[in-house]
């Protein structure tokens, strides 16, 4: 009977270790990061004018995974107590960014990319597709203007300003069905 408790003991301890050893979340479908750096930003000049920093989204599927299709935006914009600042919403269905699905071939598409029936095809991250800033507004406005007012008062009464940030969910499908991706931008200024 002793034998019988330590071999289970033992099989459980043995299962456990390689549970640990695994990841408990599978990897994300794809990256979403921000071009030429990787915050959100804008510039005040000496007669006050301030310009907001043009950016670019960049999106790729992770290694084997299907081409998607990004259909929507939502963001919310919070000071660095998390309170939230504003925000915007696209229209349902207002985006169309095609991503590539995360496949390497000889001879690639160039919309397309590889897919796993391309001749000579194997998993790896697939071809980027980038949305610009001139067909969405990344950082508005009164959020701009909110976060200037705030780094005077924090710069006037000497404290230190925390990060103001900018939470992205995308909305989107693949062949797996439909999917949201969040991703979270800081705002730094000057930029």
């Amino acid at each position: 009977m002793n034998r019988l408790l330590l071999r289970v003991a033992t099989a459980a301890v043995l299962i456990a270790s390689l549970a640990a050893c695994s990841p408990l979340t599978p990897p994300e479908r794809m990256t979403v990061r921000l071009d030429p750096v990787g915050d959100l930003g804008y510039e005040v000049d000496n007669s006050g004018a301030i310009t907001v920093t043009t950016r670019a989204l960049a999106f790729q599927s992770s290694a084997g995974s299907p081409a998607a299709t990004i259909t929507g935006a939502e963001v919310n914009y919070y000071d660095g107590d998390g309170v939230w600042q504003g925000g915007w919403n696209s229209e349902r269905n207002g985006l169309s960014v095609f991503v590539p699905a995360g496949f390497a071939c000889e001879a690639p598409d160039a919309v397309m990319g590889c897919s796993r029936t391309s001749p000579g095809s194997f998993p790896a991250p697939g071809q980027e597709n980038v949305l610009t800033q001139s067909s969405v507004q990344f950082l508005p406005s009164e959020v701009v203007e909110r976060h200037l007012v705030a780094s005077m008062d924090a710069s006037v009464s000497g404290v230190t300003m925390p990060g103001w940030y900018g939470e992205f969910t995308f909305h989107g499908y693949d062949a797996m069905g439909e999917f949201e991706i969040t991703k979270t931008f800081f705002i730094a200024a000057p930029n």
